[in-house]
């Protein structure tokens, strides 16, 4: 329960939770340090196409059809942007982007 309510508080404070877990094998060394900045440009243009429109909070179907693509490649895409910045939802992407000035 303190870790959900911890969770909670950051997220309100628009910052990235992590949990005890996480938290403990970065400090240790265990976890790859990759920094934020280096996680995005590992995207392809397609997914840096649609991070950005994601950021600008852009529907999967708005970014569908301003990029003339599939709403199913859309969300092969976000699939993708989560799994190579390492967070675990659309919002903490998002939050990802504002803290690159991004969107």
């Amino acid at each position: 329960r303190t870790q959900i309510g911890d969770a909670l508080r950051q997220v309100s404070r628009g910052e990235v939770f992590l949990p005890d877990a996480e938290r403990d094998a970065q400090a240790s060394g265990n976890a790859a340090p990759a920094k934020l900045h280096d996680r995005v440009a590992a995207l392809t243009q397609g997914e840096l196409r649609v991070f950005e429109l994601m950021a600008k909070g852009k529907s999967n179907k708005i970014i569908a059809y301003e990029l003339g693509i599939k709403e199913s490649t859309v969300k092969a895409h976000i699939t993708a942007i989560l799994r190579k910045l390492r967070v675990f939802s659309r919002t903490q992407a998002v939050i990802a982007a504002r803290e690159l000035n991004f969107s």
